[in-house]
């Protein structure tokens, strides 16, 4: 029976108001590992009941804790109920597990849900794995352009029966229609001026593998208010709030002192409104000259285009709300993984998870990637790489080497190789990782990246009119 005919049905017996949602099913069902939508329609506050176990094949029902990521460990061999309810337009789970234990799971508002979009990424043991975006807690959308993540980064062993779940949920889109061009300065990193409250110019590096804004305490103004941050662990009825310190590409970035609110942030051109920014003392002198921040994809991901053109006499940004006119060369899809944006690809034949970061100078293959693939690197010969967080790992450079993105072969990288710490949660065993940076996107005329589409577009520069 159709939903709208059950709640008609339930009407027509002077029922109270039915509450109605939707809940998505975790389920391992003919070797697979699926996530189903379930209609639920209830009276206020009735509990729906999900037996979960190797029996039902029911692993979890997926309801992410809040926006940001989270990790958990199943073992279906351990039997437990869920009762789900809505009350108040509330979500609340109650998991029931062996010997008694009880507690419920942090309340979820149907509103925000249906504001949020998540990306939920499965392992099992062997090849049992799956990723799918929910979307505005109405559809279930494959995502495998970035393949599985690991939240415990290997740290938890997965045996037959086991299941690591991760999620990452983000607010969708929205606000006004961002549109409007900046000029970049390009030496190694990008490079665009942002205007400070008091009307100085200062230097942000343009990053793409930055999944938040961050800038320098001197760029505000003395007055404005440090909100700080910290992260929420959840271990069944435990709550402990842990240390903020997001992960940067050599190890946690634990030097950021809060987060602020500027009322605008304003590059040439561009203005992006109340703009939640994280604050850190100062950035370090990594990048050839001082710079007062790095504007990041969580910004930059408010317009539904972002193109960028890093080679030739007039480097730019550009955002805007419909695709180009002139169609690209050719297209890739693309997942966001721990706020990175991740393609797929091949080096010598080998299927490889490539951030797109014009944070960095040069392409990197993560050092597993490149033993799987069959690349010779030369250690001898390496330097170090440093990141947000001040430190640093040793790099070392490899000879070019054979690249495939989508189904268009591209002429040979010149990769670096290292075991940089950004890799950790997508070195899943059978899964290979690595980085694209400026040295690459260099090769084209421009490269745009539709977050409406999910797809990243390059243009040659054979192709492109000048």
């Amino acid at each position: 029976m159709l939903v709208s005919q059950i709640i008609l049905a339930l009407l027509s017996l002077g029922l109270p108001d039915p509450v109605c949602y939707r809940l998505f099913v975790l389920k391992q069902s003919e070797g697979a590992v699926v996530v189903e939508p379930v209609d639920v329609v209830t009276a206020e506050g009735e509990a729906r009941r999900f037996t979960c176990g190797a029996e039902t094949g029911v692993i979890d029902v997926i309801l992410p804790v809040g926006p940001g990521g989270s990790g958990s460990l199943i073992r279906l061999a351990e039997r437990r109920e869920l009762s789900v309810a809505c009350r108040n337009r509330e979500i609340a789970i109650t998991e029931h597990a062996a010997g008694g234990k009880t507690w419920q799971r942090p309340l979820r508002r149907l509103d925000d849900l249906e504001r949020e979009e998540t990306r939920v990424s499965v392992i099992g043991a062997g090849a049992l794995r799956t990723s799918v975006r929910l979307v505005k807690t109405r559809d279930v959308v494959a995502d495998e352009a970035g393949g599985v993540e690991d939240p415990f980064e290997g740290r938890v062993p997965i045996a037959a029966g086991d299941f690591v779940v991760g999620t990452e949920t983000h607010p969708c889109a929205a606000g006004p229609e961002l549109e409007g061009t900046a000029k970049l300065e390009v030496k190694g990193w990008p490079f665009v001026k942002a205007t400070a409250p008091d009307g100085s110019e200062r230097w942000l590096v343009l990053d793409l593998g930055a999944g938040a804004t961050v800038l320098a305490r001197d760029f505000l103004p003395a007055d404005t208010a440090i909100e700080t941050q910290s992260m929420t662990e959840y271990s069944g009825a435990q709550k402990r709030l842990l240390k903020y310190a997001p992960g940067g590409a050599t190890g946690a970035v634990e030097s950021i002192a809060g987060a602020a609110v500027l009322e605008a942030l304003e590059v040439p051109e561009l203005s992006f409104e109340a703009a939640r920014v994280d604050v850190m003392a100062s950035l370090p002198g990594a990048f050839g000259r001082p710079v007062a921040g790095i504007l990041g994809l969580d910004l930059l991901r408010r317009a539904r285009i972002v193109s960028l053109e890093l080679d030739g006499e007039h480097p730019r940004l550009s955002l805007a709300h419909e695709p180009s006119e002139k169609p690209p060369a050719f297209e890739v899809p693309f997942s966001i993984v721990r706020s990175h944006l991740v393609v797929a690809g091949t080096v010598n034949g080998t299927t490889v998870r490539f951030f797109l970061d014009t944070g960095s100078t040069d392409s990197i293959l993560d050092e597993a990637a490149a033993a799987v693939a069959n690349v010779a690197w030369l250690p001898s010969k390496g330097t170090t790489a440093g990141g947000l967080d001040g430190g640093s790992v040793p790099i070392a450079p490899a000879a070019p080497t054979a690249l495939t993105l989508g189904d268009r072969v591209l002429e040979p990288v010149a990769f670096q190789v290292s075991a940089l710490a950004t890799f950790a949660p997508l070195r899943v065993p059978g899964q290979a990782v690595g980085l694209l940076g400026n040295a690459f996107f260099a090769r084209f005329a421009r490269f745009s990246i539709d977050f409406e589409r999910r797809v990243v577009g390059f243009w040659t520069k054979e192709a492109e009119p000048r």
